[in-house]
């Protein structure tokens, strides 16, 4: 393992929406780069397809090898409208998407893989890229010592992790100055009193990208159509069709939050220190502090087409290994 690359855990609630699928693409297509690993996904939507079809998508790309954690007693159980289609697809008798054939015995749950990746890291070497609920993560932090570790959740989570890369929350001036329930953004209001927890209680520095940061970088629909072809079937642009009724653009949020762990410095602009807060509707608020572990992304006005150029590039690369 190459310790110059960022080493990243990935906490998605994949099945929701479209962009958490298109976000682990773009981390396989880094870590063939070489430029991030991908140390684990960690499923925090409560629905064991999640996890099946995030092993598919792994597979893919040669890497079944990952291990995937998965929550049973957490929120959002419905299936979504891609996982199943895509995990039931069949072709000549067999499974048309391979998948780890120890499927689902294999799996983990999402807060034992947590602790079980940090315990084997190095300290200060894990960046985690939170893109759904918080549920695992302040599970992680409230957990007790166990067989991967010594420590307690917060202990072991304040060593290991340099950084939460998070998809989360409103941070336009008018959701700021008015707090009001419009502006709950869903990875924090559907799990409001696991977000409060975490970000109130999280030792490392949390990063916020805010809904209005993806919500201006669309993925075009003519690069699904167009930028797969490479692929006998493409399980993620498969994935993407199924979604919605095509053709349409979908808004890139948790794209965002990915890329920012992997690069921090490059892309985006950065507000000042503070610390973020969760009321009960699930708005967030912004504090200014010099002592705060929070800031959030700001959106750079000559960056939009860049980013979507660049977003466009990483989802649809194509795996060198890849047998037409």
């Amino acid at each position: 393992m190459n310790d110059s690359k960022t080493n990243i855990i990935l906490e998605t609630d994949i099945g929701n929406d479209i962009d958490d699928v298109l976000a682990l693409m773009m981390l396989h297509t880094l870590s063939s780069q070489g430029y991030c690993n991908l140390l684990g996904v960690s499923i925090n939507k409560s629905n064991i397809y999640s996890a099946i079809f995030t092993d598919i998508i792994n597979t893919f790309y040669g890497r079944s090898e990952i291990p995937v954690g998965v929550i049973d007693d957490g929120f959002c159980a419905y299936d979504g409208k891609f996982m199943r289609p895509i995990i039931d697809a069949m072709a000549g008798g067999c499974c048309k998407y391979p998948r780890n054939p120890e499927s689902p015995a294999c799996y983990y749950d999402s807060a034992n893989l947590l602790r079980k990746l940090l315990a084997e890291s190095e300290d200060e070497s894990v960046s985690i890229v939170s893109i759904g609920l918080l549920t695992n993560l302040a599970r992680l932090l409230v957990s007790g010592p166990d067989g991967y570790s010594e420590l307690n959740g917060l202990e072991l989570f304040r060593r290991k992790v340099k950084l939460v890369s998070c998809m989360g929350g409103n941070f336009t001036q008018e959701a700021l100055a008015t707090a009001d329930s419009s502006f709950a953004e869903f990875n924090i209001v559907e799990d409001v009193q696991s977000a409060k927890y975490f970000i109130r209680n999280c030792p490392s520095e949390i990063v916020f990208s805010g809904w209005e940061i993806g919500t201006r970088i669309l993925y075009p629909v003519e690069s699904i159509l167009n930028d797969f072809k490479w692929a006998d079937s493409h399980p993620g642009a498969e994935a993407y069709k199924i979604f919605k009724p095509m053709p349409y653009d979908r808004p890139l949020w948790d794209l965002t939050s990915a890329l920012y762990a992997v690069f921090p410095d490059i892309y985006f602009g950065l507000s000042g220190r503070g610390v973020v807060d969760v009321n009960e509707d699930g708005v967030t608020t912004f504090k200014e502090s010099a002592y705060g572990r929070h800031r959030y992304l700001i959106l750079l006005e000559d960056s939009v087409d860049v980013l979507k150029e660049l977003f466009v590039k990483l989802c649809s690369q194509r795996i060198h290994s890849y047998n037409l």
